[in-house]
């Protein structure tokens, strides 16, 4: 071997050792801090182990620095990471290897970056720690796994199951006297009981926590159990008890390396107090202080702040800002989010009230409450299996009492015989004395319910003839607005058509023109819905050929899928199959379908239309690889109601109408209608009416 690969081969080795050297006398001059947080330094560090194939001595050097409490996990750190995970031997259940896999899992999980991934990392890791001597390995993992899918997944009752696992797995290995291990599930019954809402024991909990940490003397983490407890104390409007434990939180910061991070996170807290509190002058004080930038470092603090940030913009008429600070806000959101996605939806509500907006308040609501109600259900859920496992664990208690009750029971019983029977001849006699009196008050009670069944029947008639004026009303309005509605948007045809404009100019009266088509469509719709609620849904029957109307709805609505480059495929297996109906309709059911499909589905998809021949029946199928249904949503899918109107892909609006007429056509030609759908994936849309035999 020449010179020259000679320095090619030990180069790497060379730099590595050179970088080990000054951390060393960085660590010798107080300067570890300043190398380990510069990001260029690091990475070459890491690069120059890696490329030394140095990697146990990088993921021993890194773990070290962790559990010292030297530097934080940083997204940052994911890269080299992840090449030590892809060049590790997977068949080795190493420490070295189980820390590789947790380090990426606990990243992704902090800073919310996919909610699939930790799974991989961290069952990976538990297979790993259960073949290494270190018991309190396993436990440990199952905090991990149980934090990603309360803080990422926001799955409830899979966090309280691997909470269970882990405290199953203390008693069967009894490793409760191990410090470490202590504080792991302690930490993780306290996130039980935060989601159960069961503040003071999560804060019980987390005080055993504290305890165990200030005798191993690990001031980050004992800082970090500081600052979850005042979250519990906010939960709890104990905000003297929060300012307290944010006191006590800030005197441990002089001792760790990062304290103007951790500074910055304490004076978020006490913004937060202020906010909830009402005291928005001195809120407003506090926020000059606080860099938000700095509390993205932890996403849960971060999306905290920035809600009561725009409650007190809000608060302040900031209207401007409080927008601005929505659309951000938004933009950090993960979908899995449900828990910030609902805190959002609440301050866009405030935002829109204060503006007047009643419109997008009323959608912002609706949002929020779809939100709150999946949160709402999983604390049921967990709630209920919390109850499961508190009634199981005594019951076995519960059996062993009732045993050694059970004579005395029995003595007790044959007394109470006695006794009950002479009571029971004294309360017969009792009664019959008083049925006497009975019934002479149920003839008087008689009397008063018939003349309510009178008033009742009135208050019937009333709401009747209501009814009728409603309907009479309704009809009225929409016939008298959809004539100049129509004649708005041929006027606007007309000016766009006929005069030239400049961009503005011209997306104004798009805009103007689609509007007016949108709102003599939701009136159309009143009225047929109207009609249809009213018996009176009149049909041309005829003969009708199912692939003529299909072609003209793929003609009709066809520009509509270009414009989002999309392609509509009619696949024909019925050729020549007619069935008895009215064709007008029909299409608009049709149309309807495909239309939907185009609006809910992303940009270059394919919309399959599909006919085919049943046993004495004609099934058209349309099927669009979109956005989903929620299983929630499908349930009302087919109903007169404006709640489950949703934005198309691209942000189409929808009025809720039209799937409702649709049903009501099919079940008019005595056929069916249904939907097939998967969130992510798409929906299908399925009808079935009976073929016309010649």
């Amino acid at each position: 071997m020449n010179l020259n690969n000679k320095l090619l081969f030990y180069l790497p080795l060379i730099l590595c050792l050179l970088f080990s050297c000054s951390i060393v006398k960085a660590q010798n001059n107080k300067q570890l801090n300043s190398i380990l947080t510069d990001t260029v330094t690091f990475n070459k560090f890491t690069d120059s182990c890696i490329a030394a194939h140095a990697n146990d001595y990088l993921i021993e050097f890194y773990d070290k620095m962790i559990v010292e409490e030297k530097i934080d996990m940083l997204a940052t750190h994911i890269p080299f990471l992840q090449t030590l995970y892809y060049q590790m031997n997977h068949h080795q259940f190493t420490q070295n290897n189980y820390a590789v896999c947790c380090y990426l899992g606990r990243i992704i999980t902090k800073y919310h970056l996919d909610m699939n991934s930790p799974v991989l990392y961290f069952n990976e890791a538990l297979n790993i720690a259960q073949h290494l001597p270190n018991k309190c390995l396993v436990p440990k993992t199952y905090k991990y796994l149980s934090s990603f899918y309360s803080n990422v997944r926001h799955d409830l009752r899979k966090t309280y199951e691997l909470n269970n696992k882990c405290i199953e797995y203390f008693k069967q290995n009894q490793i409760n006297g191990i410090l470490d291990c202590n504080i792991d599930v302690n930490i993780g019954a306290a996130t039980i009981s935060y989601y159960l809402e069961a503040y003071d024991r999560g804060v019980a909990q987390l005080n055993v926590s504290i305890a165990t940490v200030r005798k191993i003397n690990k001031p980050k983490q004992l800082f970090d159990l500081y600052k979850r407890r005042s979250f519990y104390e906010i939960e709890l409007n104990k905000y003297n008890d929060v300012l307290k434990t944010i006191d006590t939180a800030e005197s441990i910061i002089d001792r760790l390396p990062d304290k103007n991070i951790l500074k910055n996170f304490t004076t978020a807290i006490r913004f937060n107090v202020l906010v909830n509190e009402g005291y928005y002058e001195r809120a407003n004080e506090c926020a000059k202080l606080v860099n938000a930038d700095l509390l993205k470092e932890d996403n849960d603090d971060y999306f905290d702040y920035m809600n009561n940030f725009i409650k007190m913009n809000i608060q302040f008429n900031k209207k401007g800002e409080a927008k601005a600070e929505i659309d951000n806000y938004a933009s950090l959101l993960k979908p899995w989010n449900i828990q910030r996605w609902r805190k959002l939806y609440e301050v866009k509500y405030l935002l829109a009230k204060k503006n007047n907006d009643y419109e997008t308040a009323l959608d912002a609501y609706q949002h929020f409450r779809y939100y709150d109600d999946s949160v709402h259900s999983q604390k049921h859920n967990l709630a209920i299996m919390d109850q499961q496992i508190i009634y199981e664990t005594k019951g076995k208690d519960e059996l062993l009492k009732a045993e050694i009750k059970q004579n005395f029971v029995y003595r007790l019983v044959v007394i109470c015989g006695s006794l009950m029977a002479a009571i029971i001849i004294l309360l017969i006699y009792s009664n019959f004395i008083r049925s006497k009196k009975s019934v002479q008050h149920l003839t008087i009670l008689n009397d008063e319910i018939n003349e309510q069944r009178h008033q009742i029947g009135l208050a019937l008639t009333q709401v009747e003839s209501a009814n009728k004026d409603k309907d009479r009303i309704l009809n009225v309005v929409a016939h008298d607005l959809r004539n100049p509605i129509g004649a708005i948007a041929n006027f606007l045809e007309i000016v766009q058509v006929k005069y030239e404009h400049n961009e503005e100019e011209e997306r104004i009266l798009n805009t103007s023109q689609q509007a007016a088509i949108q709102s003599l469509t939701l009136i159309n719709d009143l009225l047929e819905v109207n009609q249809m609620q009213s018996g009176k849904l009149e049909l041309f029957m005829s003969p009708v050929s199912l692939a003529e109307l299909i072609e003209k709805s793929i003609e009709q609505v066809k520009y509509k899928a270009i414009a989002k480059q999309q392609t509509i495929m009619f696949d024909n297996h019925a050729k020549g199959m007619l069935i008895h109906g009215d064709a007008v309709k029909l299409q608009r059911v049709i149309t309807n379908l495909i239309d939907n499909a185009i609006k809910f589905s992303y940009i270059q998809k394919e919309i399959v239309v599909t006919l085919e021949r049943g046993s004495s029946n004609a099934i058209l199928k349309v099927i669009d690889h979109g956005m989903g249904i929620p299983e929630a949503i499908q349930q009302q899918l087919f109903t007169a109601s404006i709640t489950v109107k949703r934005m198309g892909t691209n942000n189409e609006k929808s009025h809720g109408l039209g799937l409702s007429i649709c049903k009501q056509i099919i079940e008019a030609h005595q056929g069916t209608i249904e939907v097939v759908s998967e969130i992510g994936k798409g929906s299908s849309f399925i009808i079935s009416m009976e073929e016309l035999i010649a």
